[in-house]
């Protein structure tokens, strides 16, 4: 599914050779060399900081696809009143065997 955040909020990087150097992950990401995943305790403090930095949340290699290549967003939302706007739905065999 495809997003609009509200008043073109500004998230981190996690899924350019830059950003996931910038965040001190592998460049495998969201895998270790080894294969396996990158775990959620190395995770979410970097995504902690990011919150306290005041960004708006994470743009990410997604696990979910075997080489990484999809994307997912980890959004903090400024307030309870806070909507993304949906843009775009994909169907299954669209996004999972991009």
């Amino acid at each position: 599914m495809g997003a609009t955040l509200p008043r073109d909020q500004t998230v981190a990087d996690a899924h350019t050779p830059a950003g996931l150097a910038a965040l001190d992950l592998p460049a495998s990401f969201p895998r270790l060399r080894d294969g396996s995943l990158v775990d959620h305790d190395r995770c979410q403090p970097i995504g902690a900081a990011i919150h306290a930095a005041g960004l708006r949340g994470v743009r990410a290699r997604s696990a979910q696809t075997p080489d990484g290549a999809g994307r997912e967003l980890a959004w903090f939302p400024a307030g309870a009143r806070s909507r993304a706007r949906r843009v775009r739905v994909l169907g299954f065999a669209d996004w999972f065997w991009a």
